[in-house]
């Protein structure tokens, strides 16, 4: 599930990159989106923005993140010397939850060894949408921001889906109501909540058929589907050899093909010891590894 809220907020940020670039920095200019060619394997920076602000060319490092991760600022900090790197610009790295999430790692990320001396002080954006009323999200006045106002604080209703579908609609933004619909359908998870949205959206023609709906519905079931390989495979390690399951998590969690994952429950299905499993884990390798 964790993949598809990642899908659809990258293809939102894909419609409306000056949206998400005022929402980060106001006053900022979108530029264009930079294709990273990190080559270490745990480096995986696909949200990368070049923007101009205040005269100056800069780079935006976005995250977008539905669940915890303790390690966010170092994360956020490789990324940022990365790209730093490559780019030879200042980096602003930015994570936006899309969800509420417990004990956030604050910004600034900060080290301090002894006498309460910083030897390393980094900051990044923190956004936190269901923190943010739907009030606060309207007065930034920005279009490609309306399917996220139900992820807002107290946007979870359908009078707040009935005015962004409203406002899409008289747009005539049919890609827009189409990423509303798919967020739509991840957070009423009710049955009788989910028959509402099906009806709302049924009035509206043609929205099934944009590339966009088509596209991500069957992206998202294959992410749908890898993800729920490499879960049933961490199950399998955790049940036969249980000090392997971090591992194997780590090493599942960079593999999106299906067949090397289907190729794995047989390998380690059949594996007779525990370091013949470590062994073929350690050997397994992401495409861009």
């Amino acid at each position: 599930m964790t993949a598809t809220w990642d899908l659809y907020a990258k293809d939102l940020l894909r419609e409306r990159p000056q949206d998400f670039v005022e929402l980060i920095l106001p006053g900022a200019r979108y530029i264009a989106r930079r294709e990273s060619q990190f080559q270490m394997r745990e480096i995986r920076l696909d949200r990368l923005i070049e923007v101009e602000y205040c005269g100056q060319r800069i780079l935006i490092n976005l995250e977008i993140q539905v669940a915890k991760d303790p390690r966010m600022g170092m994360r956020l900090l490789r990324y940022s010397l990365a790209a730093l790197e490559e780019y030879d610009l200042p980096v602003l790295s930015c994570v936006i939850y899309l969800q509420h999430v417990a004990e956030l790692s604050e910004p600034p990320l900060c080290w301090e060894i002894f006498e309460g001396r910083c030897v390393l002080w980094f900051d990044f954006v923190c956004i936190r949408l269901a923190e943010m009323t739907t009030a606060e999200l309207r007065q930034m006045n920005l279009l490609g921001l309306l399917p996220l106002f139900i992820l807002s604080k107290d946007g979870k209703n359908f009078k707040v889906l009935d005015e962004i579908v409203t406002r899409l609609r008289e747009g005539n933004e049919k890609e827009l109501l189409a990423l509303t619909r798919l967020f739509a359908e991840l957070v009423f998870v009710s049955d009788i909540e989910r028959t509402q949205v099906v009806r709302r959206f049924a009035m509206l023609q043609n929205i099934e058929d944009t590339p966009t709906y088509k596209r991500l519905v069957q992206q998202g079931r294959i992410e749908g589907q890898v993800e729920g390989a490499r879960q049933i495979l961490v199950h399998l390690v955790q049940a036969r050899f249980p000090s392997l399951r971090t591992l194997a998590e780590k090493q599942f969690a960079t593999i999106t093909d299906l067949q090397v994952l289907h190729q794995a429950a047989s390998q380690i299905g059949s594996a007779r010891t525990a370091r013949d499993t470590r062994q073929y884990l350690q050997s397994l390798q992401s495409p861009s590894a």
